[in-house]
């Protein structure tokens, strides 16, 4: 009936003491000696439930599986570590790649303001060409200022407690 060692799925015999010891002998007198087994068998099988949470069992519940299972397990927990490291360089350099792409369209367009401002200027609209070379230089500094900033709140956020993955509660 179980395969747990230390149960047994054969009804306990009258001579059997050793079941008798977890009942008071007078509970057993007033019962039929086929209810007196039912009722020892009852009373004597105990099941332990425990539960686990993470990629592996601890080791004693690991141990508890046949060979195959053990391996099948432990090579699952090997392939989702190597998968979850290559997806996370795959991400790295995606972010690499968009923040290289943004500061280049960053730098086209400021280009592109600045050389609209300069052909103001030429065509006599100096005060307007002066305000959009002056707004191109303005949004550059900012932005490089803001990513100094952002850099160095990581640094302090870093020193205190992990970085969050990258792309993820990042307000700026």
């Amino acid at each position: 009936m179980s395969d747990t060692p230390g149960t047994s799925s054969d009804p306990p015999d009258e001579e059997n003491s050793s079941s008798n010891a977890v009942l008071p002998s007078d509970l057993l007198a007033d019962l039929p000696v086929e209810k007196r087994a039912e009722l020892i068998q009852l009373v004597s099988q105990v099941e332990v439930y425990g539960s686990f949470s993470g990629p592996l069992p601890p080791p004693e519940v690991l141990n508890l599986y046949d060979s195959e299972a053990r391996q099948a397990i432990l090579s699952g927990f090997v392939a989702n570590g190597n998968h979850r490291r290559t997806s996370e360089s795959r991400s790295q350099l995606f972010f690499f790649i968009r923040d290289i792409l943004a500061l280049l369209a960053a730098f086209v367009l400021a280009l592109m303001i600045i050389n609209g401002s300069i052909e103001s200027i030429q065509q006599g609209q100096s005060i307007e060409g002066l305000l959009g070379i002056g707004g191109a230089v303005a949004v550059i500094a900012g932005a490089f200022l803001r990513d100094r900033k952002r850099r160095r709140d990581r640094k302090q956020r870093n020193s205190l407690s992990p970085e969050p993955p990258e792309g993820e509660s990042d307000p700026s």
